[in-house]
């Protein structure tokens, strides 16, 4: 089972930032490193289906179905990775990132960066 540790939510308890953790002893452990900053803070076993359609509400996630809401920024980013660069390449070049941290970059590598930074040039900016 899948956990996450929901950090931050709107006024309205949608969940703004959260974590995923492969056990619940990460999540929690998580949750207390942040529970200063974000006494809010709490684990939980991580909806099947994902967050879209969850509330935090007490401590909890509760179901709310939300059939339109538009992704955002960063979930359109992500879904154009995936769609163009596919799921098996993203996971490759971070492997490859990882095994190249401090060495000079290969033709391979670059290459990827091209295609990234071009998918990331449609896509607004995020920072606030």
């Amino acid at each position: 089972m899948a956990w996450i540790a929901v950090v931050k939510q709107d006024n309205e308890g949608r969940i703004t930032k959260f974590l995923d953790f492969a056990t619940e002893a990460g999540a929690l452990a998580h949750v207390a490193k942040v529970s200063d900053t974000f006494p809010d803070a709490f684990a939980s076993e991580a909806p099947a289906g994902g967050i879209r359609d969850f509330k935090a509400e007490r401590g909890g996630l509760i179901s709310d179905p939300v059939v339109d809401v538009p992704p955002t920024p960063h979930e359109k980013r992500v879904k154009a990775y995936k769609d163009e660069l596919g799921e098996d390449a993203l996971v490759d070049a971070i492997r490859e990132v990882e095994a190249i941290v401090g060495t000079p970059k290969t033709e391979k590598f670059q290459s990827l960066i091209d295609k990234i930074d071009a998918i990331d040039a449609r896509f607004p900016s995020e920072a606030g």
